[in-house]
């Protein structure tokens, strides 16, 4: 469900520029969001990636300041600086699910390929 927030998490490390998060339990998501800070817009990030482990040891990126949707391969992550907006207390989401163009290309260009392939050959059979 868009949206959702998982509650179940504590913080188990701070730093200065990075946080360290635990689930009790296994958690699939696709996004996150975070809220700009009260005070300073300094304070807010506008690179930084977002990494998974199962373990701790072995970490995967799932997030990156910069992103954009590849049709081919899904969620791309860039090196692009993350516009953060200026307002205060502001969420900002990193919605990674399929935009609805796209979901709607993927399944109808198959279909459309083949009904032209299908037309090529009758219209050829018709010819002879």
């Amino acid at each position: 469900t868009p949206g959702c927030r998982i509650e179940k998490s504590k913080v188990i490390e701070a730093t200065e520029n990075r946080y360290t998060l635990m689930y009790q339990d296994v958690v699939r998501a696709n996004g996150w969001y975070f809220d700009t800070a009260e005070g300073d817009p300094e304070e807010d990030p506008i690179k930084f990636r977002v990494e998974c482990s199962m373990d701790a040891v072995a970490w995967e990126e799932f997030g990156r300041s910069g992103w954009r949707w590849d049709i081919m391969r899904g969620v791309a992550f860039t090196e692009d600086l993350h516009p953060t907006p200026l307002a205060r207390k502001e969420p900002v989401a990193f919605d990674f699910r399929m935009p609805s163009p796209l979901v709607l290309m993927k399944i109808f260009h198959p279909i459309f390929c083949a009904s032209v392939l299908l037309l090529t050959v009758i219209s050829g059979e018709m010819n002879n």
